[in-house]
């Protein structure tokens, strides 16, 4: 409530009014701690009084830069309508190496447990998949292989317990993932009276991003008075990889499991 009103500005002004450096600026102060502190951090240089300030060393902001490695453990999985047979099911899950750079902002004045996390990750996924389908006079083989070469971007909110040997810590967030290259193939055999028919096509025109969730959790570990190395299991999921004109008749997911490891600034 006092934030929405000026009732602090009469106890602040009583307190400082000994020193007239700082009284216009009492007049305009804002309950927020940083300023709070510059404003009595002042007062008592003004008085010649000496003074304490808590976690006076710490810097008001700071960001820690890493650079991370691991595996992608990913899954595509299509719920096909009429149109879209060839896509149906779960394709053979996409393992790869993903690698990319990490940032966190905090502010250890005001707390050294919450901060802000965002990566920037690359990584390459494969995904396979065949699927048979019995007719009275025909047999019909789809082979489907879909390539991605993606830049993931996870941004959200992590926490970290108090320092201890293994410290661990848990984030989640929002996250996109832009598509810098992109490729499908389908394959169609249609047999018949021992007779194949091969066809070649797009299985799908895949669309620029995705947009989903993800979450984890890990531990950190000093290595020297520079540096921490850290430990990872993260999990996203987003909205696939079709469009939007055909998610009427195409609904897709991709479900990321990760593997994170890597070094970064304390």
């Amino acid at each position: 409530v006092l934030k929405n009103t000026n009732q602090h500005v009469g106890t602040i002004n009583m307190l400082v009014f000994d020193c007239a450096e700082i009284r216009e600026r009492v007049q305009k102060i804002k309950l927020d701690e940083r300023v709070l502190t510059n404003l009595i951090e002042d007062y008592n240089r003004c008085k010649g009084e000496p003074g304490i300030t808590f976690k006076e060393n710490k810097p008001w902001i700071k960001a820690i830069i890493g650079v991370t490695g691991g595996l992608n453990i990913s899954q595509l999985n299509f719920n096909a309508n009429p149109g879209y047979e060839h896509l149906a099911g779960d394709f053979e899950v996409s393992k790869s190496p993903i690698i990319g750079v990490s940032l966190d902002m905090l502010s250890p004045r005001l707390s050294e447990r919450i901060s802000f996390h965002g990566n920037l990750l690359y990584l390459t996924s494969k995904y396979y998949n065949y699927t048979l389908y019995n007719n009275s006079s025909s047999v019909e083989r789809n082979y489907v292989t879909i390539e991605l070469q993606q830049l993931k971007i996870p941004i959200g909110i992590r926490y970290t317990f108090p320092k201890r040997e293994f410290t661990p810590y848990f984030n989640a967030g929002i996250s996109s993932t832009i598509h810098l290259s992109s490729n499908s193939n389908w394959v169609q055999e249609v047999e018949s009276n021992s007779v194949v028919d091969t066809n070649e096509n797009e299985a799908l025109a895949i669309k620029n991003k995705q947009f989903g969730l993800w979450g984890g959790c890990g531990v950190i570990k000093s290595v020297n008075n520079k540096l921490n190395v850290f430990l990872e299991l993260r999990y996203e999921q987003t909205d696939g990889i079709a469009p939007f004109s055909v998610t009427q008749g195409l609904n897709s997911k991709i479900s990321n499991f990760q593997i994170l490891i890597g070094i970064r600034t304390k």
